[in-house]
């Protein structure tokens, strides 16, 4: 995660210089905010059911949640703070997001706080020194699926669930594990560990006691997977090139059939990236598109048309965008 992270900005300098290219906002549609324990965030009100796609955009020195269309339309301020809030993740029904808060997504702490759509009933999740992320709805709402670590380098993540108004949380997925996500017939898929030094994608069930590897065939496995709307497609990211500098990797999104075999979706040069966020129908993906080598480029929000591979940019103007969300 670290170096993935790294690409985001290095420092308040590249955070304010990021938000001279993002397109024109407009504000939240009322005046008022709350806030809760842990890491302190404000989250505004806003008419949240207009907006289908959530996603973490820089403001001054911090990245903080905006809300926008599937048109692009001109973003709405969700959140604001001190701390970064990034992964957002719409319930089921769209009436809540669940998103991380934290102060370095490599160090920590990072908490996990539920919010309604419309800005109100603020609620943390994971109050402590934890390092909690990804958090991942299951289909009836009900719970949240998350990763939690001791906070530090090197300390590897377990997969919880807890229920989605907050109590026990309770370990499924023994570390190291990573980028977890509830499919909607229940099934869960994470990755793993699959021999010295190598890792695959998994699927298991809600005990997280009968993991079965996922078979890509001639594809390379990858990282970063969520589940189509009907859980019959898994979409991921896998490397083609990487070496240590982050800024010149070059990641290509796939789409794999759960009892079939798959397919390369994007195989534009840089990187493609962050959990592709499926439309409700399932034709489409939205990702973070990042330019090779070229960190004006990083964080275009980019929406792929699985039949046609055609590629769309969400925003006229650059937006270095990350994170993206698609209300189902």
């Amino acid at each position: 995660m670290r170096r993935r992270w790294s690409r985001l900005a290095s420092g308040p300098v590249a955070l304010v210089a990021a938000s001279l290219l993002l397109p024109g906002c407009v504000g939240s549609g009322g005046s008022t905010s709350q806030t809760a324990g842990g890491i302190p965030v404000t989250v505004l009100r806003v008419d949240g059911a207009r907006y289908p796609i959530v996603y973490s955009q820089p403001e001054s020195e911090s990245l903080d949640l905006y809300l926008t269309t599937v048109e692009g339309a001109a973003p709405v301020q969700f959140t604001q703070g001190p701390a970064d809030e990034v992964m957002p993740s719409w319930s089921p029904d769209g009436s809540r997001v669940a998103f991380v808060v934290t102060k370095d997504l490599d160090q920590g702490p990072s908490d996990i706080y539920v919010v309604g759509a419309d800005g109100q009933g603020l609620r943390l999740l994971t109050p402590g020194e934890e390092c909690a992320t990804n958090p991942s709805w299951s289909s009836n709402g009900a719970a949240i699926l998350y990763l939690s670590a001791v906070c530090g380098p090197g300390n590897s993540a377990s997969v919880f669930v807890m229920d989605s108004g907050g109590g026990r949380a309770r370990p499924i997925i023994a570390g190291p594990t990573a980028w977890p996500d509830w499919s909607s017939d229940g099934r869960i898929v994470y990755e793993g560990p699959s021999g010295p030094g190598q890792s695959a994608m998994f699927i298991t069930d809600t005990t997280g006691k009968h993991p079965q590897m996922i078979d890509t065939g001639r594809l390379p496995s990858g990282s970063e997977m969520t589940w189509s709307p009907d859980g019959r497609q898994i979409a991921y990211v896998a490397g083609m090139e990487r070496g240590e500098d982050p800024e010149q990797w070059n990641e290509d999104i796939f789409v794999v059939s759960v009892d079939g075999p798959g397919r390369r979706i994007v195989s534009t040069p840089g990187n493609d990236h962050w959990p592709p966020a499926w439309s409700p129908d399932g034709r489409q993906l939205l990702y973070t598109a990042d330019g090779p080598g070229n960190a004006s480029r990083i964080g275009n929000l980019t929406l792929v048309d699985l039949q046609t591979r055609r590629l769309r940019p969400l925003f006229r103007l650059p937006c270095q965008c990350f994170f993206p969300d698609w209300r189902r």
